[in-house]
């Protein structure tokens, strides 16, 4: 079994993905990465990260500064993206792993790589959108101009997240890196981990992204 190298993912990058898997829409990006990742790679130099296995990208993870996240449409109550997040926060957007590698880590450790990239650029707290929806939206299937993908409320209570906006349904989620010396640390190393030339990540944690 292959395993996956974690790479930051630039504007180039997020263009080049397509549907690996034939089958699940992976990514939904189109030909022309939305307008905000020009934005943000200006700002951070980066959009995210990814996972790669054999040169292709099998699962990756998209993020922005809180003000300029796109407008989404949430249920009520709550209205939308533009109120759900702290102005100060960098937010998760798409957490999307293609069908074929799942089971393998991937989504965890693309959260782990992204808070690390995001540490270092000394960003002090992370936000997501998760739900309570049953089953959770594991990645873009259906809506191709997607640009927020939800995971279970679980997943991101699994990484360190905690609820900072209750909602019955799509509640806002926060990872406070500034305050949390030991997370802070843990990040890090994962970055320094991730710059050594030639280091695989480990491919034996458990779960379905």
């Amino acid at each position: 079994m292959s395993t996956y190298r974690l790479r930051p993912l630039t504007r180039a990058g997020l263009a080049d993905i397509d549907d690996p898997c034939g089958h699940c829409n992976f990514g939904n990006l189109g030909s022309e990465p939305p307008g905000w990742v020009d934005e943000v790679a200006d700002l951070w130099g980066i959009c995210g990260v990814s996972a790669q296995v054999n040169g292709d990208i099998a699962g990756y993870l998209t993020f922005a500064p809180a003000e300029l996240v796109p407008f989404v449409p949430l249920p009520s109550p709550g209205g939308s993206s533009a109120e759900a997040f702290n102005p100060d926060a960098a937010v998760f957007m798409a957490l999307s792993v293609c069908r074929e590698y799942r089971g393998r880590g991937l989504a965890k450790n693309l959260v782990r790589s992204a808070a690390a990239q995001l540490a270092k650029r000394q960003v002090g707290m992370i936000e997501v959108i998760g739900t309570f929806a049953r089953p959770g939206v594991p990645h873009a299937d259906g809506s191709r101009d997607s640009s927020m993908v939800l995971l279970p409320v679980s997943f991101w209570l699994s990484q360190g997240f905690r609820v900072v906006r209750p909602h019955p349904v799509t509640p806002t989620m926060r990872l406070d890196i500034e305050g949390d010396r030991t997370l802070a640390a843990r990040f890090r190393r994962r970055l320094a981990t991730l710059r050594r030339p030639g280091v695989a990540a480990g491919s034996g944690a458990t779960g379905q992204l």
